[in-house]
């Protein structure tokens, strides 16, 4: 037999739930936002990637520098990021943007682990990037948005 299934919904720009039970689900449909119930029914942001979404927040592309000599992590740190909180959710990725160092073919075809953290509210976050097979040298552009 099939079934509707429907969570909680509202239409409200930026509105969000004050409290979920455990596993009930909300969603603003105009920001594009969902939340689920933790066991101490506290709403907690189901984040997906791909740039979507709503609320406030940043994106931008940066330059990641291994150097002259191969290396097999490197970081760079984002500034700027005035609305950025201890909460903000931060992704970050390898690009398809050349640099002086590398093509765009480099860049997609290159294995490359991406991660960002060490947040600093009002201020923003660092970029962190490791080699998988073998040392990298040169500049890397890594694309990142947060919110």
């Amino acid at each position: 037999m099939a079934g509707i299934i429907r969570v909680k919904r509202n239409f409200t720009a930026l509105a969000v739930p004050t409290s979920l039970q455990p596993g009930e689900m909300a969603v603003n449909v105009t920001d594009k936002r969902m939340w689920f119930g933790n066991a101490s029914s506290v709403p907690v942001e189901f984040v997906l990637g791909g740039g979507g979404g709503g609320g406030s927040g940043s994106a931008g592309l940066s330059v990641i520098n291994f150097g002259t000599s191969p290396k097999d992590i490197a970081s760079v740190v984002v500034t700027g990021q005035s609305g950025i909180t201890l909460s903000s959710y931060v992704a970050a990725n390898l690009a398809a943007v050349a640099t002086a160092d590398h093509s765009i073919d480099e860049h997609v075809v290159e294995e490359m682990d991406v991660y960002a953290g060490n947040i600093v509210a009002g201020t923003g976050f660092t970029i962190y990037a490791k080699a998988r097979n073998f040392p990298l040298i040169g500049n890397w552009t890594v694309a990142w948005q947060w919110r």
